[in-house]
């Protein structure tokens, strides 16, 4: 089933996703990964799951899966356009490679 884009649904989602508590940061670590992976499985979105290994990719998997795979993610060269869809209901990730750990997630569709 293709994906259908639904602002509302997405807000609902990531207010459900960043207010829960096994999310929040704690003891020095980001739980970013598991937060953008819950919130693909809201919008019915089953990416980043290691089924081999048992457990959700890290940040840097992540980004490393979306480079290798350039035919499933759109790639935006500007932030206004990337916005754009996200307050279209679009499910737009935002990455940034670490050396050890990297960072992941959705933008909010804030204003639609």
């Amino acid at each position: 089933m293709a994906y259908k884009p639904d602002a509302q649904k997405l807000k609902d989602v990531c207010d459900l996703v960043v207010g829960a508590s096994e999310f929040k940061p704690a003891g020095g670590v980001t739980k970013c990964n598991l937060a953008v992976r819950r919130i693909l499985e809201g919008m019915g979105i089953d990416l980043f799951f290691d089924k081999k290994l048992k457990r959700v990719l890290l940040a840097n998997e992540m980004i490393s899966f979306i480079e290798g795979h350039p035919a499933m993610f759109a790639r935006y060269s500007d932030t206004d356009s990337a916005i754009a869809d996200a307050r279209g209901g679009y499910v737009i990730m935002a990455c940034q490679r670490g050396q050890f750990h990297g960072h992941v997630a959705i933008l909010y569709p804030r204003g639609s």
